[in-house]
């Protein structure tokens, strides 16, 4: 199922996903719409009865012209959701062109598709994606950098927060924990991360 943790879009708040301190949370929706409440947030990326990475999918992809979102069930939805939020694409420095590994994204971004694992071969390089990523001829672009992305998920323990008027919510280094003593901060960094950083795509990518 996996573990997501974000801050809040406002006020750079962890949200807590532990069984002490939690607090109504909100996912914001824009155009006026009410924000989803959550007060019992246990990790797994649902709030108020809503996947935040199927509303991420079903937001930024009704009327892709390489995906059909409605076609999709649930679970292919959230799969796609989650390739929006940290999916990567390699991107060749020699040639400029785009490598998809494992997860098939061509609809997204236009280019190669290798379906083997990082440890395997490229007939077309004669290397593995590991080796070309260790030489430096491989560089992993997040997905939110070649594709528009204009509905990322924004957190807010504010009912009355507007989604328009923030930015994205950014991934919790401490994965939903308590903010340790003033003495172990040092410990976690300053808790900045990417909104869409990439930590490596699933296995399987969704049908599209």
């Amino acid at each position: 199922m996996g573990f997501f943790s974000w801050k809040t879009a406002d006020t750079q708040e962890s949200i807590p996903a532990c069984s002490h301190n939690r607090r109504m949370v909100y996912l914001l929706q824009p155009g006026g719409e009410p924000p989803i409440g959550e007060g019992g947030y246990q990790g797994n990326g649902s709030f108020g009865g809503v996947d935040a990475h199927v509303w991420l999918a079903e937001r930024n992809l009704a009327g892709h012209p390489g995906v059909n979102i409605d076609a999709m069930d649930e679970e292919q939805k959230r799969e796609m959701g989650i390739e929006l939020l940290l999916g990567g694409v390699m991107q060749d420095q020699e040639t400029g062109d785009y490598w998809h590994i494992m997860s098939d994204l061509r609809p997204l971004v236009p280019g190669h598709y290798f379906a083997g694992t990082f440890g395997q071969t490229i007939p077309e390089l004669g290397q593995t994606p590991a080796e070309l990523e260790a030489s430096g001829r491989f560089c992993e672009i997040p997905l939110g950098e070649l594709m528009a992305i204009p509905f990322p998920l924004k957190f807010s323990f504010d009912p009355e927060a507007q989604y328009e008027a923030l930015e994205g919510s950014k991934i919790c280094p401490r994965q939903g924990e308590p903010l340790p003593p003033d003495d172990e901060i040092s410990a976690w960094g300053d808790g900045s991360a990417p909104s869409y950083p990439v930590t490596g795509s699933p296995s399987k990518g969704p049908s599209m």
